[in-house]
């Protein structure tokens, strides 16, 4: 594509050639023959600092903020902005021809986009997926590094999903991804709002900033389902445009659940709105899989259609690998994964495998490194109320020192309830699955469908629930 054309309708100024694109990278290692190389201040590099470099490597043109003295530069007042507009406009504006649902929040995102995606499919409608589990643009899953991947990945994401025959795409949009611009120039129909709760504040610093990056995403698209209950309801709700739907377990809603109930086979409640009132059936645990499910509803009566049709597909969506994800064991107790990694939604998973559990509630879980520390007494706090027995261990300690983080964690503890420290996350799962008696729960928090650890020592293959098949398989050898 030539440049001229990739830049048309994006605030940029350029006066030199008009080369043909290849491909647009920000990274300076990607740059070869042919690609627009688009500088990125970060946090560790400015890559305007690799502009000169990138053009001996083959860069046809530079995409930059201030003036370099590059013949074939492009000035543009945001350079984050500019990569993801210049993305869109390279694959087509792919967003522009499908339906796109994006599901923001602290927690629930997974499941309330899985879900979406699941009632769409039921309905004939071919959909792509985007988030934490990958990108399916409807020929398999791929791996991608980020909940919310770059505007390169997403778009071609997209794109490769249009081609298949897809009319709907149900992306996880990330706090981190509306503040460095990943999504600018995409075109949201529908917005979700699951909740927030505090996470990433090393990153966005305060709830008031992070509540900000996520209203960004309600303040471009058509459309929204906003969870009424949530204390930053209010903020979210001021953002939106065009058609809301609210959902709540209270009475001031669209949609509102009533009478639920929690069994160990998932929650049932009826749903009333103002178009009728269902009965609705969920294969999940806890009050998050009322949420997610009420969620999910919402969205797709935003998306067209109707109350009864909504109802009908999320009786029958299939569970979501990781999220209170029930591992077949042939044991007398029970053994749950779970991505919880924040503290409310450990408090969510603890609760709800306390409820169903006649026993002893035992948990299992730790805290990333490097990543925002205050959280981390909390979560002791909260497994200490909540969990008969705790083994705290390592989660992906990264470069950080595992003992510490456990030791940050463990500082939380407020009961006199049973207290392990093993950091071997392996040995801890099994110390766990050793001290399970008939009737008990164990819980497996903060890694869920992760099939990864990363250390100090890189990253290496860890399955939480592979891990739990394993020992049952070595024991009843």
């Amino acid at each position: 594509m030539n440049l001229t054309k990739l830049l048309y309708g994006a605030d940029a100024v350029y006066n030199g050639n008009d080369p043909d694109i290849r491909f647009i990278t920000h990274k300076p290692d990607d740059v070869a023959d042919g690609a627009l190389f688009v500088c990125i201040k970060g946090a560790h590099a400015d890559g305007h600092d690799f502009a000169h470099t990138a053009i001996s490597k083959g860069a046809v043109a530079v995409v930059c903020e201030r003036d370099l003295g590059i013949a074939e530069q492009v000035m543009v007042p945001n350079s984050r902005a500019a990569l993801s507009l210049l993305n869109c406009a390279f694959y087509g504006h792919p967003s522009k021809s499908m339906l796109l649902i994006g599901v923001t929040g602290t927690n629930g995102k997974t499941t309330t986009a899985c879900y979406i995606r699941n009632m769409l499919e039921q309905a004939g409608r071919k959909s792509v997926l985007i988030g934490t589990l990958g990108a399916d643009s409807g020929n398999g899953t791929a791996q991608t590094d980020y909940t919310t991947p770059e505007s390169a990945v997403f778009n071609h994401t997209l794109q490769k999903g249009l081609q298949r025959g897809c009319e709907y795409a149900v992306a996880e949009i990330s706090s981190q991804a509306l503040s460095q611009e990943r999504c600018a120039g995409m075109d949201f129909d529908v917005a979700v709002f699951t909740n927030l709760s505090p996470e990433h504040l090393d990153y966005h610093q305060t709830m008031d900033e992070y509540a900000r990056q996520k209203a960004k995403l309600f303040a471009c698209a058509k459309a929204a389902a906003v969870n009424k209950d949530d204390e930053f309801a209010p903020f979210i709700l001021s953002h939106c445009k065009g058609r809301t739907v609210t959902f709540s377990l209270q009475d001031d809603a669209d949609l509102t659940a009533k009478n639920v109930k929690y069994t160990a086979h998932g929650v049932s409640y009826i749903l009333v709105s103002r178009d009728g009132i269902e009965r609705i059936q969920i294969p999940a645990l806890g009050i998050m899989a009322v949420y997610n499910s009420m969620a999910a509803v919402a969205a797709c009566m935003v998306a067209g259609f109707d109350f009864e049709e909504a109802c009908a597909y999320v009786c029958h969506v299939d569970a979501v690998e990781g999220r209170l994800q029930k591992i077949p064991t042939q044991t007398p107790f029970s053994v749950f994964v779970d991505y919880a990694h924040t503290p409310a939604a450990l408090y969510e998973a603890l609760y709800a495998v306390r409820q169903v559990t006649a026993g002893n509630v035992i948990a299992v879980f730790g805290c990333g490194g490097n990543r925002d520390s205050s959280k981390r007494p909390r979560m002791g706090e909260i497994a200490s109320s909540l969990a008969d027995i705790t083994v705290l261990t390592s989660d992906n300690p990264r470069a950080e020192d595992p003992q510490k983080i456990i030791a940050d964690i463990a500082a939380g503890f407020k009961s006199k309830n049973e207290l392990i420290l093993c950091a071997d996350r392996r040995r801890a799962i099994e110390t766990a699955l050793q001290k399970a008696q008939p009737g008990d729960s164990v819980l497996i928090a903060g890694k869920g469908h992760e099939k990864a650890q990363t250390t100090a020592d890189g990253t290496f293959l860890f399955d939480d629930a592979a891990v739990v098949r394993e020992y049952f398989t070595v024991k009843h050898a």
